[in-house]
This record gives C-alpha cells, structure tokens and sequence, in this order.
C-alpha cells in the first residue's frame, strides 16, 4: 500500500509488505489532517483485530490477503490515480474490507458447525447400526473341521546372517518441543476468547435485530436502550478481540499471525516425530523382532569370545 503513496510522511509503517495486517500512521505535531489519520487509525485497528479474529477462526492466511488485496489494495490505487491522495477515502474503503471479512468469519464458523453437526450423527448413527448387529452364531461352516496341515517345520537354509543395526531413536526438534510444552495450550486459550467472541457477536446481533424493527411511533424510549445495548456490546466485542493479541503477546509473540506459523509449523513437526516414534518402537523397541535379533546376537557374540578367550591347546594342558 505504501508504494502507492508518493509522499513519505504520509506512508504507513511497522507491517511490512505482504502482511495480513495493516499499518497505522504516525500523526505529527501540528499536522492539519492529524483527525483524519487519527479516524483511519482506528479502523485500520478494527482491520488488525478482525484478521487475528478470522485467523483464530481458521481462515487461511492467504485467503485474508486476498481480501486485503481486492478489497483495499486495488481500490486505494484505482482511488489515488482518480481522485488524488484524499485520507478520508481511506476510511470508508477499510471499513467496507471489514465489513465483507466479518461475514466471511461468520461463514466459515456456521460452515465449522455444520460439519460438526454432521459427524456427531455420522457417529451416533453407526454407534445405533452396531447395537443392532445380532451376535454371531455357530453355523455348519464354523463346526466342519479344519483340514489338517503340516506343521513339520523345515530346517532352513544355512545362510550368513548380517548383524542388526538399530538405528537411534527419533528426536524431538525444538518447535515440536515448544509445541508439546507450550504452543498447544496457547492455542487453547485462543480458541476459548475466540468462543467468547463468537457468543458475544450473537447476541449482538440479535439486539440489533430487535433494534432495526423497532420502528413504532411510541419506541423512541426502546430504541434508545437497545442502542445503548449494542454500543456495550460493540465495545465488548472490540476489547475480546484485542485480546486475542495480548494473549501471545504475554508469550513474546508480536502478533497472532507470528504465533499461528510457529503453531502450524510446530505441530506438523510434532506429528512427524510422533509418528516416526511410533513406527521405531515398532521395528526397534523393547518386543521387536529386530530388538530381540539384535540381543540374540549379541548373547552368541559373547559366548564366542568366551570361548576363544577360554581355549587352551593341548600343549598347555600337557604342561601341567
């Protein structure tokens, strides 16, 4: 957005280029427009905490950018190159952007619902079909008698066994150590204000509601108390979603974006290494074929060289 701005004093700063988030200006003594920049940083601020809100929510980062980028990069530059550097512009576009990536929250989140309405049936309908299932009775072709089988076991083949090497076990890199000691809970207390401000922005909505029918000639008194309402509930909603970035300020995370890559990358990481555990405790762990081998060979091995290191000619017995 800067390149846009021909006017260094007027450019934003702190985000760089590509961010999710929006930079505020800085307003200088005795600046003529210091209201105007003072009104488009508060929206720009409203921008900052709705993206932390639909990143919490699950929207991908690249999908925020886009809006970004269609809906205040382009018509910022299609406005400048029509109208000039007019601040006031600024406002109205940002808070359209706002507008369009709170309904797009409020999708995601109804579509996160549904689908967890449709795998709660999902499960209680198979739980029910299982109930149903009649128990398993003898029948004619369970009672017949096996045909026999030879069980003569073959001596194998002498053949050079090759010493069993096992490998050493996975270790933990340090962004899957951070997410199983911290990020994860970090997470957590994410969700649950993101929860409270999906509540709050409910009920919000339903007082607004109220309000935009309340239209009778004698409700001028009830207008008014539901305004007062929604205006609380406004500003509530506005302090919970501030708080969204306290939470992982409070764990030197400058913003919620930085917290989520670390998030993401940690617990890919993290699954990875469980994984990679697993399937080594599988082939290599206490009861693996490989571990058992490896022991047997270790036992023979011993006793070789015991027996070596025992081993006198006859020439020495007859010495005695």
């Amino acid at each position: 957005m800067n390149g846009l701005v021909k006017d260094e004093k007027e450019k934003l700063s702190v985000f760089k280029r590509g961010d999710v988030y929006l930079a505020t200006k800085k307003i200088g003594k005795n600046n003529p427009k210091a209201d105007k920049i003072a009104l488009n940083n508060k929206v720009i601020q409203d921008w900052n905490r709705t993206v932390d809100h639909a990143l919490v929510s699950g929207m991908e980062r690249k999908e925020i950018l886009k809006v970004k980028q269609e809906q205040i990069s382009t018509p910022i530059k299609e406005s400048i190159q029509k109208y000039g550097n007019h601040p006031e512009f600024l406002f109205v576009i940002i808070f359209r952007a706002i507008e369009l990536l709170k309904e797009l929250i409020k999708l995601l989140i109804q579509k996160q619902e549904q689908m967890k309405t449709r795998i709660s049936d999902f499960m209680e309908r198979r739980n029910e079909n299982k109930d149903k299932q009649p128990a398993h009775t003898a029948t004619q072709a369970d009672n017949q008698t096996a045909p026999s089988v030879d069980t003569t076991i073959k001596a194998p083949a002498t053949t050079t066994v090759e010493k069993t090497v096992i490998p050493l076990r996975p270790r933990m890199s340090e962004l899957a150590h951070a997410y199983e000691m911290r990020l994860e809970e970090i997470m957590e207390k994410l969700k649950r204000q993101n929860r409270a401000i999906h509540t709050q922005e409910m009920e919000k909505e339903l007082i607004d509601e109220e309000l935009e029918n309340c239209t009778g000639l004698f409700q001028g008194k009830r207008r008014k108390e539901l305004q007062a309402q929604s205006d609380r509930y406004a500003q509530t909603i506005k302090t919970m979603k501030q708080g969204l970035s306290h939470i992982v300020q409070d764990y030197k995370y400058p913003t919620v974006d930085a917290f989520l890559q670390d998030y993401k990358q940690g617990k890919s990481e993290y699954e990875a290494y469980v994984k990679a555990t697993k399937d080594w405790e599988s082939k290599y762990g206490e009861k693996s074929t490989h571990r058992k081998l490896a022991e047997k060979q270790a036992e023979v091995q011993k006793r070789e060289q015991d027996r070596v290191f025992n081993y006198r000619s006859p020439a020495d017995r007859g010495a005695r």
